[in-house]
């Protein structure tokens, strides 16, 4: 849980601070990621990049635009994705499934 927050709040403080450096990295990689893909190997990699492009394109929009509340908002989302996939990843190792927790 307490990664969960640290994540939520790194990618806050990223989200409010860089959100002209997501929109350059976002072009860029839209940009590479068409590159690759005009191969067929190439495509298996290119297509989920220009899908992270575009993403963090608008990510950095949104953010630039938001300000302090999509920050956070950002952050939370984030670090509660975070949280649900280590714990499913902890439950799937442990051999139980999340259905099956007794609380």
């Amino acid at each position: 849980m307490i990664a969960g927050v640290l994540v939520g709040i790194a990618a806050a403080l990223l989200a409010h601070w860089a959100s002209g450096v997501l929109i350059v990295f976002g072009i860029a990689a839209i940009v590479i990621g068409v590159l690759i893909s005009l191969t067929v190997i190439g495509a298996i990699i290119g297509i989920p990049l220009i899908v992270v492009g575009f993403l963090a394109l608008l990510a950095g929009i949104v953010t630039g635009i938001g300000g302090v509340a999509v920050a956070v908002l950002v952050g939370v989302a984030s670090g509660y994705t975070y949280y649900r996939l280590r714990m499913r990843s902890l439950l799937r190792h442990a051999g139980t499934h999340p259905g099956r927790l007794s609380r």
